[in-house]
């Protein structure tokens, strides 16, 4: 409860401060004003682009119209084609039929699937095989408008309509049909009533096509910053830009055949939106003189209301979370009600987290000491299982069954190796891998490999400390391989045998463990095989709990077992489970 001296507790509300504060700036009506002459701006700039839109599609209409015409004679003849492309004689006649029926086209012809033009309107055999243009359309079969500056029967610049003929999907040659430079020229402008002071037509790859200006130069004529692929992707736009020649011009871009042919008008800066020119200075001096005085009016009153207050209640925060020290709240009568709400919750929280980290202190150091006891019985009651299973072995004459005890007696050793791991570590959320692997690895040599037999053991453990979730899995993966390695040594022609264990780190962060022994005449002293196929399902089990994948296999006098896996954050829930045993 606030004392008398506070005044009235509505008052003292940060709210009231503000608003009264905030009702003397005509920010609102500053808002209103721009957002208003922008939603002008907006809908003049979208009819502007409009009526330019539609002005570049019609003076460019002639154009599309004869690029159009091409792209379907050359699928009707992808079509036709079919049945006299053996016959030259006839297929060059269907293609000279249509040339001389034509007043616009200049040549027709059939590329085969291997780049052979002998079907033409003009007899005429050609070869593109080895063409990039071929070669990229036979890969990606697409309509394509190419430029040529000297034209294969007139000697003049054309331009080359090719549209590829399929066979289902399989691509089976190309129709090539040449539109003279010419005859597009002349219906430039024809269907315009208002024309541009040029019309660039260029195709998906930014080539030019056709200029109403004349080729020469046109360069100069084109925005200097903004490629001519560039503008393809775009698609439909409208732009102001400086040319290469340095005048500043409007530019539109439509599109006359999809993905194909584009073209680009250019205007003088008169035919611009509206809202692409200079918006005067009294249009918006009111609104931006009143956005900055509410800016300074909102400024002081949160600053004054708000951020000192807040800085101090921050250092207040930093100094507990780095020191666990709390000071003192500042008894300032400007300090808002909810701000001193704010301030008062903190203090008595700060109290509950400092009571409750004691006592949460305790509560792990109980759990630490019962969890390692756990993992020291654990481990003593394994031990007492190999001691138990030593006696049996003892006591045991078959060597099917001697196999099959021992095999059991490595794997609850494993087990009882991972336990004294974990009894041992410094931190019992987090293990060392690689001290585990090399206790498994070293366990199963010593008892497996004869020092006095010549084999050569390498280890390679690269430090790593993993969660207990994937660390167990991964030891016993170990002495599962190490066991596979000894069943599958063998003698190498050049040398002695060996066994080489490598935990490493690859380039993409992902652990690796590689266990490689040499192939050969087997040796003598390593272990024999169950047979049971036990191992090869275990070792693909841990496999799974470790998220990884499994590689084995034998190469060069090397048979090699490979596990790729990435470090994850503990997650019972995500533990596979072993699968069972095969009945």
């Amino acid at each position: 409860m606030l004392g008398a001296a506070r005044g009235i507790d509505r008052l003292n509300r940060l709210g009231f401060r503000l608003a009264a504060l905030l009702s003397i700036a005509l920010l609102p009506l500053g808002l209103i004003a721009v957002l208003q002459t922008d939603r002008v701006i907006a809908e003049s700039r979208e009819r502007a682009e409009a009526a330019l839109m539609g002005r570049a599609v019609q003076a460019a209409s002639y154009e599309k119209e004869l690029i159009q015409t091409a792209i379907g004679a050359g699928r009707a003849f992808g079509a036709a084609v079919r049945s006299v492309r053996h016959d030259r004689a006839a297929c060059s006649s269907l293609f000279r039929d249509f040339i001389d029926a034509s007043d616009t086209f200049v040549f027709a012809g059939y590329i085969d699937a291997d780049g052979v033009m002998k079907c033409t309107s003009e007899g005429v055999s050609m070869h593109f095989a080895d063409a990039p243009i071929f070669q990229d359309l036979k890969a990606n079969p697409r309509v394509l408008a190419r430029l040529n500056t000297v034209g294969p029967i007139s000697g003049e610049p054309a331009v080359i309509v090719t549209v590829p003929v399929l066979d289902g999907t399989r691509f089976d040659g190309a129709i090539s049909v040449s539109v003279p430079h010419a005859a597009l020229l002349d219906g430039v402008f024809r269907a315009s009533d208002h024309p541009p002071l040029d019309l660039v037509t260029f195709n998906a790859e930014g080539e030019v096509l056709l200029a109403a200006g004349g080729l020469d130069g046109v360069a100069d004529r084109l925005p200097a910053d903004r490629p001519m692929d560039t503008l393809a992707r775009a698609s439909t736009t409208s732009f102001i830009a400086r040319t290469a020649a340095g005048s500043e011009r409007v530019f539109t871009v439509v599109p006359l055949i999809e993905d194909t042919v584009f073209a680009v008008a250019v205007w003088s800066l008169d035919a611009a939106p509206p809202a692409q020119r200079l918006i005067t200075v009294p249009t918006v001096a009111i609104p931006v003189l009143m956005w900055l005085a509410s800016l300074g009016v909102a400024y002081y009153a949160v600053h004054r209301l708000v951020i000192r207050h807040i800085r101090r209640l921050r250092h207040r925060i930093r100094v507990f979370t780095s020191a666990r020290r709390t000071l003192p709240a500042a008894d300032d009568d400007e300090l808002p009600a909810e701000l001193r709400e704010v301030s008062d919750a903190f203090q008595a929280m700060t109290e509950r987290i400092i009571a409750d980290e004691a006592h949460l202190e305790s509560s792990i150091h109980e759990k630490n000491v019962l969890l390692r006891e756990v993992h020291h019985r654990v481990k003593n009651n394994l031990q007492l299982i190999t001691s138990m299973i030593s006696m049996q072995l003892r006591q045991t004459d078959a060597p099917e069954m001697r196999r099959q005890l021992q095999r059991l007696q490595d794997r609850v050793r494993g087990l009882a190796v991972i336990h004294q791991n974990l009894y041992n570590a410094s931190s019992l959320s987090k293990v060392r891998a690689d001290v585990l692997v090399r206790e498994i690895v070293d366990q199963m040599l010593v008892r497996a490999v004869d020092p006095a037999g010549g084999i050569r053991v390498t280890r390679e453990l690269v430090e790593t400390t993993l969660y207990p979730d994937q660390a167990l899995p991964l030891a016993l993966l170990a002495n599962e391989a190490i066991t596979n390695a000894l069943k599958y040594l063998g003698a190498p022609t050049d040398g002695k045998p060996w066994i080489d264990v490598t935990l490493a780190r690859q380039e993409d962060g992902q652990l690796r463990l590689t266990v490689a022994n040499s192939a050969g005449a087997p040796v003598a002293e390593t272990l024999p095989s169950d047979g049971t196929g036990l191992g090869t399902r275990l070792i693909e089990a841990f496999t799974i709990q470790l998220g990884g994948t499994l590689t084995v296999g034998e190469t060069d006098g090397t048979y090699r077992l490979e596990v790729v896996f990435r470090e994850v954050e503990f997650d019972s829930a995500e533990a596979a489970p072993l699968p069972a045993p095969a009945r």
